[in-house]
């Protein structure tokens, strides 16, 4: 029997390490090799902290991706580790090429930290150091944070919550501003790794504040809890959006990020084993599981569901016996009560309650606090680690009243077996997926012949990476996907940065002077007034994947280097301010080969091809895009058309255009179409989210243009909109068309030609 608390500790020290080794040895020899993830988030995390450490010359923005903008720091993967690697590299000694290593061996020695900072918790309430020291290596390897390793690399310490429970016990047991001082550091360093941390601490912080002040004494002095509050809470968000608002100059925000009915957590994920052998035993055999977002998996393990089934009939009990609600202090430690609960209603708010039983998806964006949070169902985390915390102290504790030894040794071996088993089962191939080796990324010196097409560039006649496909996500407001591997590798390897973005709640101002790269050529491209200077644009085309606008691009572009499918070409400036121009230029070319008589104003080719126009010109709206009207309507249910449909036309594209679609939330606008027959009884529908569906800008203004496809019995169709942004917004729209594939409209207009709802005016072509 070990009775030393420090022996117990090195134990734990012992028994994590060798347990460290056994599951992720190679990753432990090697931690520079690997990388965890080879796409996604994962390696979008690594290629930030790399090109910040590498190239930036503030501690502040990043100027990676989003060119010529850049972003605040804040907004990679995390900022705090980076710029501590960056300022040991520029004033000690340069580590710079070791990052991926630092990352690595950060997240991995979280787990034995995690350990270490549990067998505290256990220890101090009295629970023997060698059951603390295997409890505690248990929990830390059960932890959903493992997860985290495949791509949200930040969010991986396991340590945090664990440390944050620690700092308060020691706070509780004998309060003082210096601890609460202390906790207040340690949430912002939290803060200044992922803000999430930030939001769990503070969240569980202010459910303590709150339990003392409901239900015990000794807390009740106001200014007294208040300053505490305000030194644990309220200065770390005080210094940090200070710090923000000082060094970011982007007010434009979302302030609606996408995610939180996607990403929230459900019972399921919480109480089953969802990714283990006896979740998928209970799937096949006995009941099948729906599926649940990865988000939301925190499995608390077979030993905590035991022990929550025996505390729930327990208190059940006492409650139908007494009728007394004392047993809401049950822990009979005012500490442990107030994690309880708090951890309770951090559980309920992962499944997204109440606004998951909201009639309306809107309610969530009436609560500024919860509707910033993109992934509501990473809060059940809190419920991990304090169930777990209080499951084993119970088991210990109850084993010193059980009657005969071998009935204590069972109940104590028991639970530790299980809990090592599914640690395993939580770990199981996790290492072997994160062993992806990028050798092209580590070859700095670009030694390898297949970086040739590197050495090819010169980084200083050009100033910025155009990839195509091109993509951008983080906006909240557009989705562009691609596969930016090769994109990151001639970052990095050349110091240039990408106008391409994949970054959180990038500014939308910036992102709809950032997008026309991505869209058709139609009006000069915003972006080119904002350039420093006049070298020209680094275009790097995947020839497989491209698109029209790709095709176009490189078409006006100088080859540079070539791998395999990858084109790599510069464009200069005035090549890329001439696509608009040469664009309208064969448009009124092709209006005058057209010898067509008109109708409704249009001009079709083939002539006589069935089609619907709207111009809304005889309604009352202010706002239109072309002619003296456009058309008006709720931006969550209004109607956009409905009527009839292209006679003998199978599939159609629907266009039209719509206004302010760099306001907040109006690109995830949905647009419904459903078409009906004869007796107006639905025949099909489909539904398209208007950020994936545009064409081009002119301003303010969005061209939808999306495919349909038209069922033999459709005689009308019904078209409509929705959107969960909160009032009552209002949207306008102007110029519908539903006209067949392969059919060409023409109208012409004072000095205007247009072409499939695309407008070029005279000036434009000179």
């Amino acid at each position: 029997m070990i009775r030393s608390s420090t022996t117990g500790f090195l134990l734990t020290f012992l028994l994590s390490l060798s347990a460290l080794s056994l599951l992720y040895r190679p990753l432990l020899v090697s931690p520079n090799t690997y990388y965890f993830s080879a796409g996604g988030d994962g390696l979008q995390a690594y290629y930030t902290s790399l090109y910040h450490i590498k190239y930036d010359t503030s501690y502040h923005r990043f100027e990676g991706m989003n060119y010529p903008y850049g972003d605040h720091v804040l907004y990679t993967a995390n900022p705090l580790l980076t710029n501590v690697v960056k300022a040991f590299s520029e004033y000690v000694y340069d580590i710079s090429n070791y990052t991926v290593g630092i990352l690595n061996l950060s997240m991995l020695l979280s787990l034995m930290v995690c350990a270490l900072v549990y067998y505290l918790l256990l220890s101090s309430l009295r629970v023997e150091p060698l059951y603390a020291a295997l409890a505690a290596t248990g929990i830390a390897f059960l932890s959903p944070q493992v997860d985290r390793m495949h791509g949200h690399l930040a969010l991986v310490y396991e340590f945090f919550l664990p440390m944050l429970f620690w700092l308060m016990l020691r706070f509780d047991r004998k309060p003082t501003h210096g601890k609460s001082l202390v906790i207040g550091l340690f949430l912002l360093v939290c803060a200044l790794t992922h803000l999430y941390f930030y939001g769990l601490m503070a969240l569980v912080l202010t459910g303590y504040w709150a339990w003392q002040w409901l239900f015990e004494q000794r807390f009740r002095r106001p200014l007294w809890a208040v300053g505490h509050y305000a030194l644990q809470v309220v200065i770390a968000y005080a210094v940090f959006t200070g710090w923000l608002l000082l060094t970011d100059p982007v007010t434009d925000r979302s302030r609606y990020p996408w995610g939180f009915f996607a990403y929230h957590a459900s019972w399921e994920g919480v109480f089953l084993p969802i990714n283990q052998p006896l979740g998928r035993l209970i799937h096949e055999h006995l009941i099948p599981i729906r599926e649940v977002s990865h988000e939301g998996i925190a499995y608390i393990g077979l030993t905590a569901v035991g022990f929550l089934v025996v505390l729930l009939g327990s208190g059940l009990f006492f409650l139908i016996r007494h009728q007394k609600f004392s047993w809401l202090r049950w822990t009979g430690d005012p500490l442990l009560n107030a994690l309880f609960w708090t951890s309770v209603v951090c559980l309920l708010l992962s499944f997204g309650w109440p606004f998951t039983w909201a009639p309306s998806d809107r309610l969530v964006y009436y609560v500024p606090f919860f509707r910033q949070l993109r992934s509501i169902g990473r809060f059940n985390w809190v419920f991990f680690y304090v169930i777990n915390w209080l499951a084993f102290v119970w088991i210990y504790r109850t084993a010193g009243r059980l009657p005969l030894r071998s009935v204590r040794g069972v109940w104590l071996v028991l639970p530790l077996l299980l809990l090592y088993y599914e640690a395993f089962e939580n770990n199981r191939g996790v290492g072997a997926s994160l062993q992806n080796k990028l050798p092209d990324y580590a070859d700095y010196a670009l030694a390898l012949p297949q970086n040739d097409w590197i050495r090819q560039v010169n980084p200083a006649q050009v100033q910025a990476i155009v990839p195509h496909p091109y993509f951008h996500l983080g906006s909240e407001s557009v989705w562009l996907e691609a596969f930016p591997v090769y994109a990151y590798l001639l970052s990095l390897h050349t110091g240039l940065p990408l106008t391409a973005v994949h970054m959180p709640r990038t500014s939308l101002g910036q992102t709809y002077r950032n997008l026309p790269l991505a869209l058709e050529p139609y009006r000069p491209y915003p972006l080119l007034d904002e350039l420093p200077d006049a070298r020209p644009l680094l275009l790097m085309i995947d020839t497989v994947e491209m698109n029209t606008v790709g095709r176009t691009m490189l078409h006006h572009a100088r080859p540079v280097s070539q791998l395999n499918r990858l084109v790599v070409a510069e464009l200069p400036l005035r090549q890329l301010a001439a696509l608009p121009r040469e664009q309208a230029q064969r448009t009124w070319a092709a209006w005058d080969t057209l010898r067509r008589p008109p109708q409704e104003n249009l001009w079709a080719t083939p002539a006589g091809a069935a089609f619907v126009y709207q111009s809304f010109d005889e309604e009352d709206s202010a706002a239109a895009y072309q002619g003296a009207g456009g058309k008006r309507i709720p931006l969550n249910g209004g109607v956009l058309y409905e009527g009839s449909v292209p006679s003998q036309a199978s599939r159609c594209l629907l266009t039209f255009w719509m206004a302010d679609i760099a306001q907040d939330l109006y690109a995830r606008t949905l647009v419904d179409v459903q078409f009906l027959d004869t007796t107006h009884t639905p025949v099909s529908s489909q539904r398209f989210s208007a950020f994936r569906e545009l064409a081009t800008l002119d301003g303010p203004w969005a061209l939808f243009e999306a495919p349909v496809e038209v069922p033999p019995s459709a005689t009308s169709v019904r078209i409509t909109c929705s959107n969960v942004a909160p009032g009552a917004p209002l949207l306008d729209i102007d110029e519908l068309m539903i006209r067949p594939v392969g059919v060409d409209l023409y109208q012409k207009t004072d000095r205007t030609i247009a072409k499939n709802d695309r407008f070029y005016p005279f000036y434009l072509t000179q």
